[in-house]
This record gives structure tokens, C-alpha cells and sequence, in this order.
């Protein structure tokens, strides 16, 4: 039978804000508390001591420094928020130049569509007449086309039989 193991220890990381300011707490005792000897271990030499207390700060400075990064990481400490006022300054004036820009491109807009009506307005006329006048010269075409085959067919008919035999053989 497998021997089942309950779980003593809590989430690395809980979801409530409480754990966070708690562990911000820590991280500033765990600072200040990194300049104090620890008053765990006494050892008799002073080398020894010395040694000791050296191995203590810097584990307690990795900690630390470990915990400022979960920090970071989790965006409590945000240090590039210090500056608000000016980075809503920038924003404002981001703003009114895009609304300055904005109301200009309204105005040529405004601009181009009237020109473009003044122009559409130019080619109905040019079309109007363009139509008329291909028309006209379409109809003359096509009389001139009609009048030379009349004349053509009106040659033939007054030719004489035997000339238009003639005529018709060459």
C-alpha cells in the first residue's frame, strides 16, 4: 500500500493583497535586519563569528533581493509611476495635438470634397457634351456612309445593261 503524504506547507504565491503587503514587510525587515548579528549561533572565535555573520547578510540580502523581484515582477513596486504629473502632462499635450490634427484634416477634408464636386459638376458638362457631339458625328458618319452607297447603287443604276456587265466582270 502507498503511504500518502499530506501537504504541510501553503502556496508559494497567494492571491490575496494581504500576502503582498506581508511580504513587502518582510522584505524591509529582512533589509534591516540584514545590518544586525544574528543571535542564533555564538561561536567562540571572532574569525568564526565574523565568517558566520558575513554567510547570514548575504543570505539575507539574496533574500531580499529575490523578494524585490517577485515584487517587480508582480508590479507592486512600479518605480517608473514616481513621475505621474509629468507623464499626464506629456499625455495632455499627445492629446491636443492629435485634436489640432484632427479639426486640420476635418478642414481639408471639407476642402477636397468641394473641389471634388466643383470637378464632378465640370465632367457632367464635358460628358453632356462629349455625347453630343460623338452623337452628331456618329449620324453624319452614317449618312455620309449611306449617301456614298446611295450614290454607288444610283451609278449602277443608270449604267446600261451591257456597261454594268462590263463593269461587273473587270
Amino acid at each position: 500500500m502507498p503511504i500518502a503524504f499530506k501537504k504541510s506547507w501553503t502556496s508559494p504565491t497567494p492571491k490575496s493583497d494581504d500576502y503582498s503587503q506581508r511580504e513587502r514587510a518582510q522584505c524591509e525587515i529582512g533589509v534591516s535586519n540584514a545590518a544586525e548579528p544574528s543571535s542564533d549561533s555564538v561561536p567562540t572565535n571572532s574569525k568564526e563569528t565574523s565568517h558566520i555573520e558575513m554567510e547570514n547578510l548575504e543570505r539575507k540580502y539574496d533574500r531580499a533581493q529575490s523578494q524585490l523581484q517577485r515584487l517587480q515582477k508582480k508590479r507592486i513596486f512600479n518605480p517608473g509611476w514616481r513621475n505621474c504629473r509629468e507623464k499626464i502632462d506629456v499625455l495632455q499635450t499627445q492629446l491636443e495635438k492629435a485634436q489640432k490634427e484632427k479639426e486640420t484634416l476635418r478642414q481639408n477634408s471639407e476642402v477636397i470634397r468641394e473641389r471634388l464636386e466643383k470637378t464632378k459638376t465640370r465632367l457632367e458638362k464635358y460628358h453632356i457634351k462629349h455625347d453630343t457631339v460623338s452623337s452628331r458625328l456618329h449620324v453624319l458618319r452614317e449618312a455620309e456612309r449611306c449617301n456614298y452607297s446611295y450614290r454607288k447603287l444610283r451609278r449602277i443604276e443608270n449604267f446600261p445593261e451591257p456597261e454594268y456587265e462590263k463593269l461587273v466582270e473587270s
